[in-house]
């Protein structure tokens, strides 16, 4: 099973026709977005921001932010300062504003967790000590697997996926990498397809950061090439702090 994730940067995009931080508003990608959602293939799973749509404040393992916050406030649980909570209501609103063209336009009965590979939503995990057992959950999605990877050299969020996986805790193999602009990886669309079609020979799993783009092509790859394909957001480890 492939995985596509919609945020609320993507179903701005699809519906409103944004931008995002990291991508310019583009018509030919918005329509790609709003086909996946009106016709999804049934090897993707879609994701949705539902832990951010639930509630006008948003609770975050400090340590694991994904890029720079300004906190409405602090909480400690364990640590001084260890939850970071910022005041949502304006993205709160959006999703559930968005929430209701889903219903009216998507066919997708069955949603995936958008956030799922960001670690500073996992407060009770933080809390019951169990974040490094989720680690070794989560990354086994990976281990054994022959990867081409998709993404920038230096994400505009999070860590290095190549340095990631190239920990020796990982055990995965990096068969192949194109790079992509750490913003407005649209612009590489076609040429990363062409990669992707001409070295899938050793590879088994496809792993792609690219922002709204990503979502993109984790379904089109999925139904071109009938290949699992994991689109995977930021991604900051627990085992990944020192680093």
């Amino acid at each position: 099973m492939s995985f596509s994730r919609f945020g609320e940067g993507e179903l701005r995009m699809a519906f409103s026709q944004g931008s995002t931080i990291h991508e310019k508003s583009n018509l030919r990608q918005a329509k790609m977005l709003r086909r996946i959602l009106k016709s999804p293939n049934p090897k993707v799973l879609l994701g949705l921001n539902s832990h951010y749509a639930k509630n006008n404040e948003w609770r975050l393992v400090s340590n694991l932010l994904r890029s720079p916050k300004k906190p409405s406030r602090f909480d400690s649980i364990l640590a001084p300062n260890d939850i970071t909570i910022l005041d949502r209501k304006k993205q709160r609103a959006e999703l559930l504003r968005y929430s209701i063209f889903l219903q009216r336009y998507s066919v997708t009965s069955i949603w995936g967790e958008a956030s799922t590979f960001n670690f500073g939503i996992y407060e009770d995990h933080y809390v019951a000590n169990t974040l490094d057992q989720l680690e070794q959950e989560v990354m086994s999605l990976f281990r054994a697997r022959n990867i081409l990877l998709v993404a920038p050299r230096i994400p505009a969020n999070g860590i290095p996926l190549s340095t990631i996986f190239d920990m020796p805790s990982a055990s995965t193999n990096i068969v192949h990498h194109y790079i992509v602009p750490s913003a407005n990886a649209f612009s590489c669309y076609e040429d990363i397809l062409n990669f992707v079609a001409n070295n899938l020979s050793k590879v088994d799993l496809v792993v792609v950061q690219a922002g709204v783009t990503a979502t993109v092509l984790a379904h089109e790859i999925t139904a071109l090439f009938d290949i699992q394909t994991i689109d995977i957001g930021g991604l900051i480890l627990p085992s990944t702090l020192d680093l």
